[in-house]
């Protein structure tokens, strides 16, 4: 039924238009920083849970005109990425999206890529990535934890990197893998590319 999908997405985005408006307005008089991560897990390891084309013609317009009244209060919208949403990148980034958050290499985001790409009014995106808490961090060695956070830097935007972890660093993570990926971030706040 997607007349009603679509009447559904609608009219939950004209609630979210009067919402974002007050949350918009209350980052205005309160003189937050001007940045919101928004969570919405719209994948797994295949791809989109729902057919990109579905979302194309149902959710994306109903999307774009909900986050509106950010765009037009200047907060910069960070979209966390779980799954592999390659299809989606572009089109979050068509409706204002500024950057992305927590990426899962090993479902085929293509980060090297999409830290190459940039907003629709041409400027770099804010990317916050970390080591995979997936597969590195709790499966691999030490070194390849530093390898990952080496590789990271180097196939990162020139500007908006955020070293950290995901959402989450989870139980039964070795120490050392911890460790490993900390030191890694306090390098390179400290020193940078080099």
């Amino acid at each position: 039924y997607p007349e009603v999908m679509e009447k559904d997405f609608r009219l939950q985005a004209d609630v979210a238009v009067a919402r974002n408006r007050v949350v918009a307005r209350a980052y205005e008089e309160g003189q937050l920083p001007k940045m919101l991560r928004l969570d919405h897990d719209m994948a797994d390891g295949r791809g989109t849970l729902v057919d990109i084309r579905m979302l194309d013609t149902l959710w994306f317009p109903h999307f774009a005109r909900s986050i509106q009244p950010y765009l037009d209060a200047g907060v910069r919208l960070v979209w966390h990425c779980d799954g592999n949403l390659m299809e989606m990148v572009p089109r979050l980034l068509e409706s204002g999206i500024s950057g992305f958050q927590g990426f899962q290499y090993e479902y085929g985001m293509d980060y090297p890529q999409i830290c190459r790409m940039r907003t629709r009014e041409g400027e770099p995106l804010i990317i916050e990535a970390g080591v995979s808490v997936t597969t590195t961090l709790p499966f691999g060695t030490v070194e390849q934890v530093r390898e990952e956070v080496r590789w990271l830097v180097e196939e990162g935007p020139d500007v908006g990197l955020f070293l950290a972890m995901s959402s989450s660093a989870c139980p039964g993570i070795p120490w050392e893998n911890l460790d490993a990926a900390l030191e890694g971030m306090a390098y390179y706040r400290e020193h940078g590319r080099d």
